[in-house]
């Protein structure tokens, strides 16, 4: 039977191969990120709508402040941390141990480092890398990787099977600093039992805690709630897909996420500072955006930017958003100046994190 696990990371990793063997993309780490690390993690059950992918996260060191580029969310705990670098970018121990001691810092008890094609899984309370797998060959390690799931963390499958693992060697390790005392031990038990052959077997002894067979899967999809891509036509999702494909033009930490009647852009990664959002006009075609900005103090705004009376419903907005109806892909260009200052004036205002 045909894992679907397995299936979508094949997928995955087919599609990037793809994309670099046209040369369509340059995989840096944005783009590695885009294309590999953030499917992969969807893929597993994190996604970044739910507000359990926390982009950015910061976290505090000895020294000052860093920035991870992923935190794994739990109740809005972090469970995880993921730092990621360009794709096939060489990975060493040097690496390896210095995310790993980001999570020791934050307190979090996993770390991944990943570039992509190579994940490196480490636990920061026992300082020891727990596995490591291939994406171009996932057959090999997906039952590990499945540890990894968002079911998994949350049910404590990943941090009883790193207990497990961790105290399987401490014991193999145990019984290998005190092989000479077990033996005399043991013969002393009962003289008839051979020394050499007490010593053989104890060589031959294997302690182990595997991963389990059937790790906890990814839970199955839950049937979604209708949201407004529903009702867009063809058009107006090429507008929302072209916004999308112009944010990093604009700064860091924004994402986006559809609901019911409007679909939302936000800066802050737990979508708390809507600094814009779209909905559809029904006697208009295209799309209406708010764009969190007072229309009044823009210098020279363009033509496209109205500020007409707020509808029902946003009346609290009223001194602070400018609207633009927008009918093509193409008109994006006059309005990502205004959209710039937007995004800058929410954050100096509030952060990009709260």
């Amino acid at each position: 039977m045909n894992d679907k696990m397995l299936e979508g990371l094949n997928k995955i990793w087919a599609n990037a191969m793809e994309l670099q063997g046209k040369k369509a993309l340059a995989f840096n780490e944005a783009n590695t990120k885009a294309v590999v690390i953030q499917k992969v993690l969807e893929l597993l059950g994190w996604h970044i709508e739910n507000g359990e992918v926390s982009m950015e996260f910061p976290l505090k060191t000895e020294k000052s402040t860093i920035s991870v580029d992923y935190a794994l969310l739990l109740d809005g705990k972090p469970r995880i941390i993921v730092e990621c670098k360009p794709l096939n970018t060489r990975l060493g121990e040097a690496e390896s141990i210095q995310v790993m001691k980001y999570a020791f810092y934050g307190n979090i008890p996993w770390a991944i480092l990943t570039n992509g094609k190579l994940w490196i899984v480490s636990n920061a309370d026992y300082k020891e890398e727990f596995f490591r797998f291939d994406l171009s060959k996932p057959g090999s390690s997906l039952n590990k990787i499945k540890l990894l799931s968002r079911e998994s963390v949350r049910t404590g499958v990943l941090q009883k099977t790193g207990e497990d693992s961790y105290t399987a060697q401490a014991i193999s390790r145990y019984l290998d600093d005190n092989k000479p005392r077990f033996v005399e031990e043991i013969h002393s038990k009962d003289t008839k039992l051979n020394k050499e052959t007490i010593s053989r077997l104890l060589d031959e002894m294997e302690i182990s805690f595997p991963a389990p067979e059937q790790p906890v899967e990814v839970e199955a999809e839950k049937e979604t709630k209708p949201t407004i891509l529903d009702r867009l036509d063809d058009n107006q999702k090429a507008i929302i897909d072209a916004l999308k494909s112009r944010l990093s033009e604009i700064g860091p930490g924004i994402i986006s996420w559809a609901v019911k009647n409007y679909y939302a852009f936000g800066i802050n990664p737990t979508g708390r500072w809507r600094w814009m959002f779209a909905d559809f006009h029904r006697r208009r075609k295209g799309l209406r955006l708010y764009i969190w900005y007072p229309y009044k103090e823009l210098q020279n705004p363009p033509e496209i930017l109205q500020s007409p009376p707020m509808p029902e419903g946003y009346s609290g907005w009223k001194e602070k958003v400018t609207i633009a109806h927008i009918y093509s892909p193409e008109q994006i260009d006059e309005i990502l100046p205004a959209m710039r200052l937007a995004y800058e004036l929410v954050v100096s205002r509030h952060g990009v994190r709260e």
